[in-house]
């Protein structure tokens, strides 16, 4: 089931970039994660490479943070805490209400939901980038128009962004 959900995710990750106008922004996006990532990645000595060869590597796991810095939660009675998501897929969905591209993944989130219920949790973050996308009572009218089922925070200050 994992594989089929994770062949759901790319092909609407290949739909997007095939977009004329997203494709250009993901594959911009993409380009910059990855300077970014090799820019800040320190080539280890000789010594610890000649280590690390010899030794092979334990998996180590990364803990998941918690979804910190929001200022409101939508279409949830309650803040969702890490400990309510164990053993799911968790799909982290940044938008912004005035972004038409955003507005277009609407759908196919709605499908993988629908498609894998118990399995895949989405979660939107509500990541403004004007002033007057930051008000909750904005957000919520989006939600109600785009008839967005999942959970929604809103993360005004940009605090889970960053």
């Amino acid at each position: 089931m994992l594989t089929r959900l994770l062949h759901g995710i790319r092909a609407i990750t290949d739909r997007l970039l095939r977009s004329p106008t997203f494709g250009t922004i993901a594959v911009a996006s993409l380009a910059a994660g990855l300077v970014y990532l090799c820019s800040h990645i320190e080539p280890p000595a000789a010594k610890a490479a000649t280590a690390l060869v010899q030794q092979p590597q334990q998996n180590k796991s990364i803990d998941a943070i918690e979804l910190f810095g929001g200022t409101d939660w939508l279409n949830t009675d309650a803040p969702i805490k890490l400990a309510d998501l164990r053993g799911r897929i968790v799909l982290l969905d940044f938008w912004t209400l005035c972004c038409i591209n955003c507005i277009h993944t609407l759908p196919d989130l709605a499908t993988l939901e629908a498609r894998y219920p118990g399995v895949l949790v989405v979660i939107g973050v509500h990541t403004p980038k004007f002033d007057n996308e930051k008000k909750t009572a904005s957000i919520q009218k989006a939600i109600n128009r785009y008839e967005i089922k999942h959970p929604v925070i809103n993360d005004a200050d940009r605090k889970i962004w960053n």
